[in-house]
């Protein structure tokens, strides 16, 4: 959870980018596949995806998280749709979608 608010916040490009890269390792076009973020590291493969907090910059492997591409991706997915729903949710950007 701390990944998703920390890193990927609300940002629905994030969550497209982090899917591009679950595509690349399922369908086999990469072996592996790195984003590092404000507050976490994670390394896609096909072993599954694995969560890392940075310390001072780097990836801490006592706080490694793995789970597996399939978890990831329904993650993934939940998370989007709770932006989308907040973002569609806020008044504030009524004027910029009728602009």
């Amino acid at each position: 959870m701390l990944f998703l608010e920390n890193d990927v916040q609300g940002s629905d490009h994030v969550c497209h980018d982090l899917m591009d890269d679950l595509v690349a390792i399922e369908d086999g076009s990469d072996t592996s596949r790195e984003f590092v973020g404000n507050a976490h590291a994670i390394t896609l493969n096909g072993d599954g995806a694995c969560i890392e907090a940075l310390v001072d910059g780097q990836p801490d492997a006592d706080s490694a998280y793995r789970t597996s591409l399939k978890h990831f991706r329904e993650v993934l997915e939940d998370w989007e749709a709770f932006i989308l729903d907040d973002q569609l949710d806020d008044p504030s950007l009524d004027d910029g979608l009728l602009g």
